[in-house]
């Protein structure tokens, strides 16, 4: 990858692994990456302990800032950078700037796409299962929060029930 200009699409958990295995095999290429959200790099695997409570801010869950990983890798991260068009003849990719509006191309070498995508739909009646990607609006009710004279059973709906065989 030595010299290259190397364009990665998403940021957070794909995107940002990629830029940093991509340093660490050419010291030399250029590497950008655009985040459409407004953070690089969170912990995702902190989110649980967010919404129970144990980490109490959701500022603790950033891992790494757009200054930081240019310090480190020398990456140039553009957050609340949408790429809306790819053009792959002319090697081109479009993206606009979320907090000015400002349309504009940049070329590439080489392009890694990392966007966060839904859960796909396997089933006609699927539901598609919501993620947490705004840490700020989760909401968590433990089971001390329901009602225990309206609240079901776990596992129990819609099953059957297996009956043993009486000893004797």
């Amino acid at each position: 990858m030595s010299g290259l200009r190397l364009l990665i699409v998403g940021g957070v958990a794909g995107g940002a692994s990629a830029a940093a295995r991509a340093r660490r095999l050419s010291e030399d290429g250029e590497i950008i990456v655009f985040e459409r959200g407004p953070h690089v790099s969170f912990a995702n695997c902190g989110l649980p302990y967010y919404v129970g409570g144990e980490i109490a801010a959701a500022d603790d869950l950033l891992l790494q800032t757009p200054a930081a990983l240019r310090a480190r890798f020398a990456l140039d991260v553009r957050v609340q950078t949408e790429v809306l068009a790819l053009d792959r003849a002319r090697h081109t990719v479009r993206a606009r700037d979320l907090t000015t509006g400002r349309e504009y191309e940049e070329p590439y070498d080489a392009l890694i796409l990392a966007p966060a995508l839904p859960p796909p739909a396997t089933h006609p009646r699927h539901r598609p299962s919501r993620t947490f990607r705004r840490p700020q609006r989760a909401r968590c009710r433990s089971h001390q929060d329901l009602d225990p004279a309206t609240r079901r059973p776990p596992g129990r709906r819609g099953r059957r029930r297996i009956r043993r065989p009486r000893d004797g």
